[in-house]
């Protein structure tokens, strides 16, 4: 049976290909009309063929003008998507528009019925819901549009500018049909996208919540502040790269990491983390209120300020903007939050550690001191047995004997 194939249409070609050139050579018996809606309709296979390849956004909106304008020999056309504030934005390209169009038309409340638009099929009651999509028509040069719609909100506008010269003008039919699949196409791309988006900041979300775990164990089982605060620079630094650090706390600064100004004051940094005692939530200095820290901080280029409070721990955290040259997102904001605090809890158990260690320490000198005020031995008179003991409820007591 291969034998008897045209050309390159042999068992290696895809069975897709090898069944369309099959079709190709009876073409030339077909009326013209039937010639070109086989035509259309293998533009339509071909394109939800191609669909199912794991094709991005950009790629999906090339290949729906790529169909589109080989179809109906437009000389240009455009995609547009909608933005969050339902603004059309291009998303992709073919040809040069005679007029460049609108970069800021919303959507409209109400969307015309008819999926396709035509310069020159004005007329109808219903197509006042149809004008602003003809205006920028008309604004742009277009012959045609295609409204991509799902669930009855519009997800792309598809504008084709007139055929070539000598090329009939195709029925709307085909826009009609092409539409409905390139509307599907296209939130299916936006979907996978929104799945991506989430899977990444689920990946963020996970690391940081590794680093934050291994962060607190390490702080936990510091036995020095010092080694505390350092781990606190560290990891701080490293998540927002940022090329210095300081803790303040108490008008004393408790650990700083990075360069230094060889004229810089420690005091300005001791005046703003006072100032900055009682906030709750870290922040970008350009969002303090006080303008005399901002300007101090903003000249020892200071980009952020963390709180560091647990108990009686209160300090606060400061980061220099070298390196970050970005907005710190929500999760961010967290991470940084949550070390900070991790950070002063494992400082005041330490203090509160030491603080028990000397009571003890005091108390056994108490109880030894006690107990050289009582007897060594009882007396031993003939006749007599005389025993005496003092056993205190907790380590020192207030009785006595002798």
């Amino acid at each position: 049976m291969a034998d008897r194939l045209p050309a390159g249409t042999g068992a290696d070609a895809l069975p897709g290909t090898r069944y369309q050139r099959l079709i190709s050579a009876h073409l030339a018996d077909l009326t013209p009309g039937l010639e070109r809606r086989l035509s259309e309709l293998l533009a339509l296979t071909d394109f939800g063929a191609a669909l199912t390849e794991r094709l991005g956004t950009r790629e999906t909106a090339t290949l729906i003008l790529l169909v589109a304008m080989g179809e109906t020999g437009a000389r240009w056309g455009e995609l547009f998507v909608p933005d969050r504030e339902q603004v059309l934005r291009s998303l992709a390209r073919r040809g040069t528009a005679p007029k460049p169009p609108r970069s800021d038309f919303r959507i409209p409340s109400r969307l015309p019925q008819a999926a396709v638009l035509r310069l020159g099929d004005e007329g109808a009651a219903s197509d006042e819901d149809a004008a602003p999509f003809r205006k920028l028509m008309r604004d742009s040069g277009a012959a045609s549009a295609a409204l991509l719609r799902s669930g009855g909100e519009l997800c792309g506008l598809l504008l084709l500018g007139a055929p070539h010269a000598g090329l009939r003008v195709s029925r709307s039919d085909f826009l009609e049909a092409l539409s409905v699949s390139a509307a599907a196409a296209l939130q299916k791309c936006r979907r996978d996208e929104e799945l991506r988006s989430a899977n990444r900041k689920l990946s963020l979300h996970v690391y940081q919540l590794r680093s934050l775990m291994d962060l607190t164990a390490g702080l936990h089982r510091a036995r020095e502040e010092s080694r505390v605060w350092d781990l606190l620079l560290n990891g701080a630094m490293g998540h927002v790269l940022a090329s210095r650090a300081a803790v303040i706390a108490g008008g004393r600064v408790l650990a700083a990491k990075g360069p230094r100004h060889p004229d810089e004051d420690w005091s300005r940094l001791s005046r703003a983390a006072e100032a900055l005692r009682e906030r709750k939530g870290v922040a970008a200095v350009g969002e303090l209120t006080d303008r005399s820290t901002v300007c101090d901080l903003a000249e020892l280029h200071i980009g952020w300020v963390v709180p560091v409070a647990s108990g009686a721990v209160r300090g606060t955290l400061f980061l220099g903007t070298a390196g970050i040259g970005r907005s710190l997102s929500s999760a961010d904001r967290d991470f940084l939050h949550s070390l900070a605090g991790q950070a002063a809890a494992a400082v005041e158990s330490l203090r509160l550690t030491r603080s028990s260690i000397e009571k003890e320490k005091e108390l056994e000198l108490a109880r030894r001191i006690q107990a050289r005020f009582l007897p060594a031995e009882p007396p031993r008179p003939p006749g007599w047995d005389i025993a005496g003991i003092n056993i205190p409820c907790l380590a020192v007591g207030g009785d006595y004997y002798d």
